[in-house]
Order: structure tokens, then C-alpha cells, then sequence
């Protein structure tokens, strides 16, 4: 069965359909599909796999559509992924169906409910318990085409090296999609820098949780923030007052944050993680070419990477004590470190000789190196 031809042949008509499915009584199929705005469209249906005495899955074809002279006996019936740009149409698909990535397998064993895409973000659903896959229509491009490239050449995959592609490495790519388009299209909401409220903690076994976004250097972070109160006393109202203080400081010295970052030798390790990275020279301009699409210069300047970084997200572990340190995680966008973090310490500790309703800090800065 021509999958693909089919599918183009009725593309529009299932466009204007919204259905999740259409079943092929012929081939006692059902056919799983959706679009997202654009037009592109990822659907499913199935093809024998073959299993070589190696264990791995190979396709009846190899990458350029000659058939392989000889074939394992074992095979089994696969769910296949197919997807489908907007831009090809059923003329060029005819004239080289070569120009459509072909069928891509899906994990083993995998038996699809449904497909939807909402928000550009595909998913896929398995009627067992396999996870779902997740991903816009260009992650999965991009990420899953090596899965054909291994399933259409001379010694195919194993089934557990297709289960990281899917379950590890498009859920590393999905995040960055995520992430990049957080930066790209932050929330029309104010971004003024709004003071945390006792009433935004909850009680939970004594201790006293908030877990909440909050605007730092113009972006969305995270903030998750535990007071654990003196047995004797509860302080949460002192706490919360000088916690509003500390994060004042980190919004207004981003400059000297941004600096020990500098100092610690960042964008040195930044050019390290980025080597094996592929480089483009254009025009005599060098380029690295990023997984997740896209360029930037190559070697990474002081300038390009304070662009790329931004505040992600602050952890808070406090008590009575009047010192307090805030675990400051910075990401890059895009991502130089591979979904890790630059974390750093803020150590806010109280001047001597002044008192509690006067009271100022000096603030301490330890770069901790990568989480994550």
C-alpha cells in the first residue's frame, strides 16, 4: 500500500473532515492523522519490518527505492510514521516520490489511539502503555530522520536504539522547542518585578512551599521557594518581606551576576561543548550549524553568549536565619550546554550593627559550574 500517495490524494478532503481517523477496509487499516496550522500533516499506518539474526529492524528497501536482493526471514507488522510538509504536493510526490521522507518506524510494539496537534505541538497516543510522543512538526523532522537513514541502510536499528530517538532524544528537542519559543513569545502580562505574598505559600507538614513564575532581567522564571519556620515561632511575614528585598537585589545587579559568570571561564566551556559541532563557512564567515536548526558564530563570543543567557528559574531554601542562599540557574537560548544549566550561588548576609526594620545585606557571588 502507497501510503503516502494516498494520504495526498485525500489530504484536503480530511482537512475539512476533522476526523482522528479513516479506515481502510481493503487493508484493514486504520489510518491515524492530523494537521497543524500550516498544513503539514503526520499520520501512521503499518508494513512489515524485517529482523536481521543480529536483532536489528531493516526496511524490504534501501534509502533510494531499489529493493534489497535478499530479505531475513523474520518480520513483523509496524506501526509507521509518516510526515508530510505542506509544500509537497501530489504532482512532485509522483514525479520523485523520493523527495517525501519515507516511512519511519515507529517504537516496537507501539499501537496508535490517536494523533492531535494543538498549539503546533503534535502527540502521539498509544492504546498500551508506551509514553507519548511529543514534538512540532519540525522537531520530528529533524530529530527522527536519522531513524530512516539507519532503517533504509545496509545494517538497520535496534529496536533499543529506536526507542531513544523517540523516548530521549526528540524529548531533548522538544524541550528546546519549548524553551525557544517561551523566549520567543513571552506572555503579554506585565513584567514588572511583583513582591511574593504570604498567601502564596502553602502549609505542608510544618513547612511552608510556593511554587510560582516571577520576572527577572524582562523573562518568565521559576520559582520554588521552601521556609521551614522556627519551632517556637512562626516567621513566614519577616521572611517574605526580606526574600521581596533579596530578589530586588538579583534583578537590579544583573550586571555583576552576568560577570562572575564571565570571570568563571563560561564562554570558554561554551566553545568546548560546541566542538564536534558541525561549521559552515559562509563566505568566509564560520557558522555553527545547531541541531535544533539554525546558526550561530563560530567560536562563541563574550557578546553572543550573554545574549543567549537568561534567567531560569531560583530555588529557596530558607529558615529564621537571617542568611539566606538562592540557587540561581541560568540557561542559554540556544542551548550550549545540552539541556544543563549554569547554576550559581547568592549568598545574601546581613550587615552588623543594624536593626531588623533597617536591616541591609551584602551579597556574596559563587559560580557553581553546570546542573542538570
Amino acid at each position: 500500500m502507497n501510503y503516502f500517495q494516498l494520504l495526498l490524494e485525500h489530504r484536503e478532503q480530511l482537512k475539512e473532515e476533522h476526523k482522528l481517523s479513516f479506515y481502510l477496509q481493503d487493508c484493514d487499516t486504520e489510518i491515524f492523522y492530523a494537521f497543524n496550522t500550516k498544513g503539514d500533516m503526520i499520520a501512521t499506518g503499518t508494513e512489515w519490518a524485517y529482523i536481521t539474526d543480529e536483532g536489528n529492524l531493516i526496511s524490504k528497501f534501501y534509502s533510494d527505492g531499489s529493493e534489497r536482493e535478499t530479505l531475513p526471514s523474520n518480520r513483523q507488522q509496524m506501526e509507521m510514521l509518516y510526515l508530510i510538509p505542506e509544500k509537497i504536493t501530489l504532482e512532485e510526490y509522483k514525479k520523485n516520490p523520493l523527495l517525501m521522507k519515507d516511512k519511519i518506524p515507529l517504537p516496537m510494539n507501539y499501537e496508535v489511539k490517536q494523533i492531535t496537534c494543538q498549539n503546533e505541538i503534535f502527540t502521539i497516543s498509544s492504546k498500551k502503555e508506551n509514553p507519548d510522543i511529543i514534538g512540532s512538526f519540525l522537531t520530528m523532522l529533524q530529530q527522527l530522520v536519522s531513524i530512516e537513514y539507519s532503517y533504509y541502510g545496509k545494517h538497520g536499528l535496534t529496536s533499543n536504539v529506536l526507542n531513544r530517538y523517540y523516548y530521549e532524544f526528540l524529548v531533548e528537542s522538544h524541550e528546546l522547542y519549548l524553551r525557544e519559543e517561551e523566549r520567543k513569545n513571552p506572555k503579554k502580562d506585565s513584567t514588572t518585578l511583583k513582591n511574593i505574598e504570604t498567601k502564596d505559600f502553602q502549609e505542608k507538614d510544618g513547612d511552608y512551599k510556593c511554587e510560582c513564575e516571577h520576572f527577572f532581567w524582562g523573562v518568565r522564571s521559576n520559582l520554588y521557594i521552601d521556609y521551614c519556620p522556627d519551632k517556637e515561632k512562626n516567621n513566614l511575614d519577616k521572611f517574605v518581606k526580606q526574600l521581596n528585598l533579596h530578589f530586588l537585589w538579583i534583578q537590579q545587579h544583573k550586571k555583576e551576576i552576568l560577570q562572575a559568570v564571565l570571570d568563571d571561564g563560561m564562554v570558554e566551556l561554551a566553545n568546548y561543548w560546541m566542538e564536534g559541532m558541525e561549521i559552515e563557512d559562509d563566505d568566509g564567515c564560520l557558522w555553527y550549524e545547531l541541531y535544533e536548526g539554525g546558526q550561530i558564530p563560530c567560536p562563541i563570543t563574550e557578546k553572543t553568549f550573554l545574549e543567549a543567557l537568561y534567567l531560569g528559574g531560583i530555588l529557596v531554601y530558607g529558615s529564621d536565619k537571617d542568611e539566606i542562599t538562592f540557587d540561581v540557574f541560568l540557561s542559554t537560548d540556544p542551548d550550549f550546554f545540552a539541556c544543563h544549566d549554569i547554576e550559581v550561588f547568592i549568598t545574601a548576609i546581613p550587615e552588623e550593627n543594624t536593626s531588623l526594620s533597617e536591616q541591609s545585606f551584602h551579597y556574596e557571588i559563587k559560580v557553581n559550574g553546570l546542573a542538570g
